[in-house]
């Protein structure tokens, strides 16, 4: 999966905040998840927007959740539409594999909209085997709420905490445009695919692996020279 430099979409994602406020964190979210494979910082945006202009971050959690969720939308369309490329024994397969496991995709879809994690692997196949669009929706939605209202909430905590301090508003945005920057890079450095087969076994093991690898990601370890 690629990651798109942030400084070739700051000036954009700036713009569309400043000119539109609140419709501009829905659009950022939409094109931030509408675009398969490509990895869009919008959640600093959400984060450093909430953080200096003070809004309410539980609203501003639902409306990017929601823009995120129809953003994946498009990424289901685009599997559904590949599949009428696949043959027919592959999507009998596949439609077999939705009826059998349709509530362990529902809640893994969840899961993984919850969590900065590169869902579109999963998500195409899910289209392409026509899993139900509602179902698909819901589930994304739930995550990608709650995922943009935590991401508000720390971002409002942080930038309140930093106004109390008389700390300038410019930066305060600094500061929390750096920290939303270094929260993405661990999101991203996080082997995934570890967390995932982890959760599969259990719920605790899944949410020891994840604080494992985050603080392997936080704080590695010093190379020891022979």
């Amino acid at each position: 999966m690629s990651t798109v430099n942030y400084l070739d979409v700051k000036s954009t994602l700036v713009f569309l905040v400043k000119s539109y406020g609140l419709l501009g964190i829905f659009l950022i979210s939409f094109i931030g998840n509408a675009i398969p494979y490509i990895t869009i910082p919008y959640l600093v945006v959400v984060m450093t927007y909430v953080g200096t202009v003070k809004v309410n971050p539980l609203v501003v959690g639902i409306i990017s959740g929601i823009g995120a969720a129809l953003g994946k939308v498009v990424v289901y369309l685009l599997g559904r539409l590949a599949g009428k490329f696949v043959s027919e024994e592959r999507k009998e397969h596949l439609i077999k594999f939705v009826l059998k496991f349709e509530k362990e995709i529902f809640l893994a879809i969840l899961i993984l909209a919850a969590t900065p994690s590169p869902d579109d692997v999963i998500y195409i196949p899910v289209g392409a085997s026509r899993y139900p669009l509602l179902k698909f929706f819901i589930a994304c939605a739930l995550g990608k709420v709650v995922i943009s209202s935590l991401t508000a909430s720390f971002g409002w905590f942080l930038g309140s905490g930093l106004e109390l301090l008389g700390i300038p508003w410019y930066l305060q945005f600094i500061a929390l445009l750096a920290l939303s920057l270094y929260l993405l890079y661990l999101a991203l450095a996080i082997k995934w695919d570890l967390v995932l087969s982890a959760f599969e076994e259990n719920w605790i093991k899944g949410l020891l692996t994840l604080l494992k690898e985050v603080r392997s990601k936080a704080l590695p370890r010093p190379r020891v020279s022979r």
